[in-house]
């Protein structure tokens, strides 16, 4: 099992105890591109291949379980493909 298998299946175990660095490495190991232009707290997520609008990613530890669970659906349809 590879680094980034072991991260998703870590925080798919756990998405109330993520921590932003985490997910932000987890979601860059996937390509999307999280990048902070207003140099304020939230960060933006978006994917290439994903037609849907910016995602806003807060800074905080833990980070909330439903912005969790929305990366990981997006993650999953990287996974298919």
């Amino acid at each position: 099992m590879s680094k980034k298998e072991k991260l998703y299946n870590s925080i798919k175990n756990s998405p109330h105890n993520t921590s932003f660095d985490d997910l932000k490495r987890l979601l860059e190991l996937y390509g999307f591109i999280v990048v902070n232009k207003s140099g304020g707290s939230h960060y933006s997520v978006r994917h290439p291949q994903i037609n849907l609008p910016i995602k806003p990613l807060p800074r905080k530890n833990p980070v909330k379980a439903p912005y969790v669970k929305d990366f990981l659906c997006w993650i999953d349809e990287i996974k298919e493909g």
